[in-house]
């Protein structure tokens, strides 16, 4: 009978396995290396892939599971929107002469046949409970049943039924303590109020909704489109999808829409009005991250699981040579090193993904349980698992095959005798590959400037990094020539990684990837957020508390919210806020003279084709200098009767606001000069023209104060770069008066002793609403959700990192038991040890962080770069932003993990039990070979 073909590989598993047996604490090593990058790998690809959702949960979240599309009411005039209706465009001076029903009449017009309405309405409303209040929140009055199942799912309690009822989001609930029968009221936008009775909390949802109400509750526009109170919103329900076609003509008609036809199916951006002709599509270095996130995986796997299945090797080099020497042939031992691989390879990767996986799934529902749909559900593609899991395998096998070359060459006598072959430094061109990937990269980074090609950034920074990175060994020698100046654990653990360079040059070159890893994000996070926050004008110092009342007050009631601010919240000196009293609009008038500035040129240059002109002129139609059109900022203004009137301040309250340049322009306020908050209102002589305007329909009535309407007034002023669109000019007392001008008592601002939190405010907002009926702001710095992703992706960087370093300590403790015979051996104390396991860990995390520091902040500054020429010009509104501080604290947080974990999971004692072959040595033949390797 003919052997069968897989006899050899079957007596190849069972030999490796039994080897993998025998020596079990190399063969774990490997196996958590492979499951490192793995885990890491997966976990990364999660994260990214998670949070956005996916085309069908985002339509159940918006529409439920049967409504074909929902229709807000936005102007008279025509909309311009996104496919999803996260960005809208809408704007218009004329009014609608339609009813609602007349209105729900053309809609069904405009149509698929057969298609019905179902009438909700959605506005903003405050909410208080339990002696706390919110600022304004998105309510939706709506059916939630039927039809609309599904849109907020129930994580405790039930939808509403009945007028009266509402139900929160999980997040609004813990804010206000709410629990199923509590009441809550709610003030409409208009003054209306009800009290409700919340009858369950739905789970995490990308709905903007915070609070859902049953039909009949709260939110009414009566026979109009739109009131004080609301705006109209229906949802559609039929048997035929609404196109984007369809969502185009319901714009004309001055709404917009959310259809699950559009979401399933979105149409290209050629198609789309808001995005035709602008640099929003994917740009060529798009697919940086899922590129990347292969190709640093393939680094990390090289890096981590080549020197495990290098140590793996050596330690099975004497039981392949007693199968050699039992008849073994070259091909046998070969079959036995791959299949341990293969083996390994698979169980890590399979570990691997399973922990990645699970440990995104955690976080995800960890965040979804308080309220916040980050990642709304778990996107992980089993194509993607396997493909990281078949590169865990490769790379395996790829690592074992010089051994497995190496197994069948080796004179099996000569391991037998102890006497195995110990290969020297390979550097084999290492320095000139260094310089060659360094200068390669740096000269693409020159190209992509010079070009400028936004696709050329990412490459070249990569490479000119990996350069970096494989400068390793001489970083490690350097740190070795400097060990006779450290105590003695140090000096041994950095002679240790001189004499063992190529081991030790693996290990800081993991660290040192996954460092730059965390930097990169860090870098490249913080620069986003940057970006985006610009457009977030702040009105006062961070934590600085204002005011606003609805309407103007006397200091009676003004003492009262002062009285409450102290009461609850960590104040000092409340100062009233005073603004001119006047049924006109008095602003300052720009400077002719002056070009029209970069952030007030139309389109912006974030979605510009091509540069901005150099000079564009103040009157030109493409200039639009008011501070509105780019300020992101919804906390409501003070104003008056004429709407955002200037300010009357000796100094007191601008300090008080804490802003840059505060204390300039209170000086100037004492010296009796006025104070504008933009250039292009200082004129060439140094004062300001002033404006008094008739900013409504129809003749200036004969009212105090309207007399004065195109009167024109010039004054010495100061300037000070305040961008918020609440300040325009700030007056003196005298010069108010000058002008006839009275001033008005519209909120209070206050400074904080701390950062007051998140229930103090709400406590606060609740007792000042109470006793003046006014509502309550706390500056905060700009928040993204890019910040909570940023710090995702820092842990699982730092977590590869910390293990990275770890497991490379553990096999440098493998690998040197002939080193620690000798310490035992010349008398070396029973804490020695621990103390240079911790020292070796240390000497590679301090080494890979501070290489891992400089290439990942090439990589971030490059990915920021690739932004800022997106378009084919630079981009001046795209900053690079290092934030040293958290870069510092991660990356020493790095160390100091390695260290400590290093000192936990070391044993106490020096161990002289087991050689490199796994029996035990003579001691003087131990001390013989330990001073033939030289010993510190």
């Amino acid at each position: 009978m003919a052997p069968s073909r897989t006899a050899p590989w079957r007596a190849a598993l069972r030999l490796a396995r039994r080897d993998a047996l025998r020596h079990r604490g190399v063969t774990a090593l490997a196996t958590a290396a492979v499951a490192l990058v793995v885990g890491g790998t997966v976990a990364a690809d999660a994260l990214l892939l998670s949070s956005a959702a996916s085309p069908g949960t985002f339509a159940r979240m918006m529409l439920g599971d049967g409504a074909q599309a929902r229709i807000t009411w936005q102007t008279p005039g025509e909309v311009t929107q996104s496919p999803r209706e996260d960005i809208v465009l809408a704007g218009s001076d004329s009014e609608l002469d339609l009813s609602r029903a007349e209105y729900e009449d053309l809609l069904l017009d405009l149509l698929p046949p057969g298609s019905e309405l179902v009438d909700a309405a959605a506005g903003p409303v405050r909410a208080s409970s339990g002696g706390r209040a919110t600022e304004d929140l998105t309510a939706l009055e709506s059916p939630t049943g039927g039809p609309l199942s599904g849109m907020f799912v129930p994580a405790w309690g039930r939808t509403p039924e009945r007028p009266g009822e509402a139900a929160v989001g999980l997040g609004l609930a813990r804010r206000l303590g709410l629990d199923e029968g509590t009441e809550m009221e709610l003030v409409a936008g208009d003054g209306s109020s009800a009290t409700v009775t919340v009858v369950g909390a739905y789970r995490a949802t990308r709905h903007p909704a915070e609070a859902v109400l049953a039909p009949g509750t709260l939110l009414d526009t009566g026979a109009a489109v739109e009131s004080p109170a609301a705006s109209a919103v229906w949802f559609v329900l039929g048997d035929e999808p609404l196109t984007w076609g369809g969502v185009l003509d319901i714009n004309a008609a001055g709404a917009s829409a959310v259809s699950r036809a559009v979401v399933l199916d979105p149409p290209p951006d050629a198609d789309v009005p808001l995005l035709a002709g602008q640099p929003t599509a994917a740009p060529p270095d798009s697919l940086v991250p899922y590129t990347g996130l292969v190709a640093g995986a393939c680094l990390l796997a090289c890096l981590v699981i080549g020197p495990a299945f290098a140590m793996r090797a050596r330690r099975t080099e004497h039981t392949l040579a007693l199968i050699a020497a039992q008849g073994g042939d070259a091909r046998t031992l070969r079959r036995i090193v791959l299949c341990g691989a293969l083996a390994v390879g698979a169980a890590g990767g399979v570990i691997g993904a399973s922990l990645g996986a699970g440990g995104v799934w955690a976080v995800a529902a960890v965040l979804r349980s308080r309220g916040d749909a980050q990642y709304p559900e778990l996107v992980l593609p089993a194509t993607h698992t396997a493909l990281f899991l078949a590169l865990g395998v490769a790379v395996s096998v790829v690592a074992a095959l010089p051994p497995a070359l190496r197994a069948g060459r080796t004179d099996p006598a000569a391991v037998l005798a102890g006497r195995p072959p110990r290969p020297g430094a390979r550097r084999r061109g290492r320095a000139a590959l260094s310089a060659l990937l360094f200068a390669t990269g740096t000269a693409l980074v020159a190209a992509a400037f010079a070009l400028p090609r936004s696709d050329l950034f990412v490459p070249g920074a990569l490479a000119a990094s990996l350069g970096l990175l494989l400068w390793a060994p001489a970083l490690v020698g350097a740190l070795s020539g400097a060990a006779h100046r450290l105590p003695l654990v140090w000096r041994l653990a950095l002679r240790d990684a001189g004499r063992n360079r190529e081991r030790t040059t693996m290990a800081v070159a993991v660290v040192a990837s996954a460092s730059a890893l965390l930097v990169a994000v860090a870098v490249t996070t913080a620069s986003a957020v940057a970006f985006e926050g610009a457009e977030h004008r702040p009105r006062a110092a961070p934590d600085t508390v204002m005011v606003r009342f609805p309407d103007p007050v006397g200091d009676g009631e003004a003492s009262e919210a002062a009285s409450a601010l102290t009461a609850h919240l960590p104040v000092h000196d409340p100062v009233p806020v005073l603004m001119a009293d006047s049924p006109l609009w008095v602003h300052p008038l720009p400077d002719p003279e002056q070009p029209c500035p970069d952030w007030a040129v139309w389109p912006p240059v974030s979605i510009r084709t091509e540069p901005v002109p150099e000079r564009v002129p103040l009157d030109s139609p493409d200039c639009a200098p008011m501070k509105q059109n780019g300020d992101r900022n919804r906390q409501e203004w003070w104003e008056t009767e004429g709407g955002v009137n200037p300010l009357v301040d000796d100094g007191t309250l601008v300090r008080a606001l804490g802003l840059p340049g505060a204390e300039e322009a209170a000086r100037a306020l004492a010296a009796g000069r006025v104070v504008v908050t933009r250039d292009l209102d200082l004129w060439a002589d140094g004062n300001a023209r002033v404006e008094f305007a008739w900013m409504r329909d129809g003749e200036v009535p004969d009212v105090p104060g309207a007399a004065d309407a195109g009167r024109v007034l010039e004054v010495p002023a100061t300037v000070v770069d305040w961008p918020s669109a609440q300040y325009e000019l700030v007056v003196p007392p005298s010069v108010a008066r000058e002008w006839g001008l009275a001033a008005a008592t519209v909120g209070m601002a206050a400074g904080t002793t701390r950062a007051p939190a998140g229930a103090e405010v709400d406590r606060a907002r609740a007792a000042v609403r109470e006793a003046t009926g006014a509502d309550l702001f706390v500056e905060r710095p700009y928040s993204s959700p890019r910040t909570r992703q940023m710090a995702l992706v820092l842990g699982l960087a730092a977590v590869v990192a910390v293990g990275s370093s770890l497991v490379s300590v553990r096999l440098a403790a493998a690998d040197s038991r002939r080193d620690a015979a000798t310490l035992v051996a010349v008398g070396a104390g029973p804490g020695t040890g621990r103390a240079l396991g911790a020292a070796r860990s240390g000497v590679v995390a301090a080494a890979g962080v501070l290489l891992g520091a400089a290439a990942g902040t090439g990589i971030g500054a490059a990915r920021v770069a690739a932004e800022t020429y997106r378009a084919g010009f630079a981009n001046p509104t795209w900053p690079l932003v290092v934030p040293w501080p958290l870069v510092s604290v991660c990356l020493a947080g790095v160390v100091a993990a390695s260290v400590l974990l290093a000192l936990v999971l070391t044993p106490v004692r020096l161990s002289a039990r087991n050689g490199p072959d796994g029996h035990r040595p003579h001691p003087a033949r131990t001390v013989t070979q330990s001073n033939a390797n030289g010993v510190p």
